[in-house]
Order: C-alpha cells, then sequence, then structure tokens
C-alpha cells in the first residue's frame, strides 16, 4: 500500500493557525522564534521539509539549515538517516549522554555482529536525541564514570558485581554469566540454548540425521549454542559430534578437512557464528563438497550469509529492536526514584528455507 504523502499546504495551515491561535503580545517576531515555536509544536514528530520551513517563515534554505543545525547543537531536535528532522520530546529523553563502554578483547571492524550490535544501540540513542560516545573498560577507572552506561562484552560484569544502588544506570550485553541484575543495572542477553536446539531443528527439517557442531566449549555462548543442539539431538535420536574450533574465518576454513573426515550421510553443520560458517563453506567448496550436500545452521544474520547458493540457514537476534529496547530501558533505570534491574532475554529468528 503505498503511503499517504502529508502535502507542503497541510503545514503551512497548521503553522499558520499555531501563530493566529496566539495572542498577539506573545507572537514571535524573528524567524528564530517562529522556527523554534515549531519545533516545541512537533516534538517527538517529523518537521516539516527545509522548503516547506522556508516558504512559511520567508527565509531562504540556508538560513533554515543553519537555524536546525544550531538547534540540534542544543538537543531541541534530531536527525534520522534517510527519514528526516523531528523534535525532541523531552519529556521521554531523560537521558543526555550515555557512555558506551566496550570489552577489550572485543575489536570493531574484526566481528561483523559486534559492530553491527554497536552501531544499532548508536543509532537508537541517536534518534532518542541522545548523546553517546565509545570508551573502553578500563578496572582504573571504572568507578570514575557519571553519565548512563552502556557495557559490552565480559569486562562489564565488574559493573554489575557489587552494583551500588547510587551508582550511574547500567545495561549491560555480553556478560559473563556470573552478572546479575541489580538496582539501577539492568541485563540484555539471548537465549544462546535454544538458539541452539532451533539450529538442529532446521537443519532436521532439511533432511538432515546427524549433525556436527563446532564452537569452543570454553565460550559461554558458543557453549550453551553446542549444548542446545546437542539436547535436540538426543531428544530426536539423531547423531550428534563436536569439534572445536574458534570462531572466525579462518578457523573454519582450517577445520573443513576435519569435518569432512567426520561426515556421514545426510549430515548437516552447527556453527557458532556466520564467520565461522562462511569460512567453512569456503573450506569444502575447495574440498570439492557442494554446498547442497552439506547445509550450514549458524547465528548472527549476516548478510553474507543470504546467498542461496551458500545454502547457509543462519538465526539472528532483532538487532533493532533490541537496541531500542536498551536505551528504554536506560531511560527507566534513570527515572528520579531509580528502578530496579532486570533481565531482559530474546530469542532467534529462525531463517527461511534456503
Amino acid at each position: 500500500m503505498q503511503k499517504e504523502k502529508t502535502h507542503p499546504y497541510t503545514y503551512r495551515c497548521h503553522c499558520a493557525v499555531l501563530f493566529q491561535t496566539m495572542d498577539k503580545s506573545d507572537q514571535p517576531e524573528s524567524s528564530d522564534e517562529q522556527l523554534r515555536l515549531l519545533v516545541a509544536a512537533y516534538k517527538g514528530k517529523k518537521l516539516p521539509g527545509e522548503r516547506e520551513i522556508s516558504v512559511l517563515l520567508g527565509i531562504s534554505r540556508p538560513k533554515v539549515r543553519q537555524m536546525i543545525s544550531v538547534l540540534e547543537r542544543e538537543r531541541l531536535v534530531t536527525r534520522r538517516q534517510g527519514s528526516g528532522t523531528y523534535g525532541v520530546d523531552p519529556d521521554s529523553c531523560l537521558l543526555g549522554e550515555v557512555t558506551l563502554l566496550i570489552d577489550p578483547d572485543l575489536k570493531l571492524g574484526e566481528d561483523p555482529f559486534f559492530s553491527s550490535l554497536v552501531e544499532a544501540v548508536t543509532t537508537a540513542l541517536h534518534n532518542h536525541g541522545i548523546r553517546c560516545r565509545l570508551s573502553r573498560i578500563d578496572s582504573t577507572n571504572m568507578e570514575q564514570h557519571d553519565s548512563p552506561l552502556i557495557t559490552f562484552g565480559e569486562a562489564g560484569s565488574d559493573f554489575m558485581l557489587g552494583h551500588d544502588k547510587n551508582a550511574v544506570p547500567v545495561v549491560g550485553m555480553l556478560l559473563h554469566e556470573s552478572a546479575k541484575p541489580s538496582n539501577r543495572a539492568s541485563i540484555i542477553q539471548w537465549d544462546d540454548y535454544s538458539g541452539g536446539r532451533t539450529a538442529a531443528q532446521w537443519l532436521q527439517n532439511k533432511g538432515c540425521a546427524s549433525i556436527i557442531a563446532l564452537g569452543l566449549p570454553t565460550l559461554k555462548v558458543s557453549s550453551e549454542r553446542m549444548i542446545g543442539a546437542r539436547s535436540y539431538c538426543t531428544e530426536k535420536s539423531m547423531r550428534f559430534s563436536r569439534i572445536d574450533c574458534r570462531l572466525n574465518y579462518a578457523a573454519g576454513t582450517a577445520i573443513a578437512q576435519d569435518v569432512c573426515t567426520s561426515l556421514k550421510p545426510n549430515t548437516g553443520v552447527v556453527c557458532s557464528n556466520d564467520w565461522q560458517a562462511l569460512g567453512l563453506r569456503a573450506g569444502l567448496t575447495a574440498l570439492g563438497l557442494s554446498a547442497q550436500s552439506v547445509p550450514i545452521a549458524s547465528f548472527d544474520g549476516l548478510a553474507q550469509t543470504n546467498a542461496a547458493e551458500l545454502n547457509i540457514g543462519s538465526l539472528r537476534i532483532p538487532l533493532e529492536c533490541l537496541a531500542v529496547d536498551a536505551v528504554v530501558e536506560l531511560q527507566r533505570l534513570s527515572t528520579p526514584s531509580g528502578a530496579i534491574g532486570r533481565t531482559l532475554v530474546y530469542g532467534f529468528v529462525v531463517p527461511s528455507t534456503v
């Protein structure tokens, strides 16, 4: 269904009524005051375009852009890429700035899923009119943060242990299993165990009677996914085996020979993440095994796995929804009276049949 477009005349009528209903003594005289009044009327909503505003106020479009930039610095408006400019609703924005604390072992750019997660959170903060800055977790200054925090990685677990109720609010992701929610500290995680079971079920639906799981038992995310896959195989009387393998492209390629040696008829593979799966597919192809002969289930939902000829079914987490919920949760924890932390658990979206 085609979206109905709002005619520029509608904006001008709305704004004209806005000005006309005011007492003459209160009506703004300057274009700057008129724009500020317009922004106040559109708080939480999309503003008219530059052309409509320039016609309404009788000023040039470059002048409109300049004034909008000033309002953005004052956090009265926020720009949303590909959507437009929105008035900021001060009643729904309790946060001025948020610090994103990143585990030193997590490298932006090296892990596509982690990079996508941080980008989604950054975008969600921006869309809520909240400034954010990135910082590496440093054990020497962990108590020196005066703005609310969103942490990424197991090092952030230290913020959860013994978190003081008077400390800044925290939302933690990718935490160690020992981390628990507390006063003004919440945890966002995904159900890796159930994800492993879903991956095994997807392979069974592809006709597999035997499953090989790749991952690291020392890494909780990977371990839980493998345990879930094994649990499903046990219930369904399917053969299950595990091969230890690091979670990157090179490791997936290198382990292809071991996987090939372990293959039995109607065997599928559960990889711990998409990067490992893409490497394994490349390695198996180099050994002469077609993609259709060995289906692969993996995790993260990276676009690189979408090609049908790869025969990779990638379970994904709805990152955009998760990121928005992280911001909303941080706002909840930032209320003047404070709030009790909690754990929010997300499931995986099942891949469509390849």
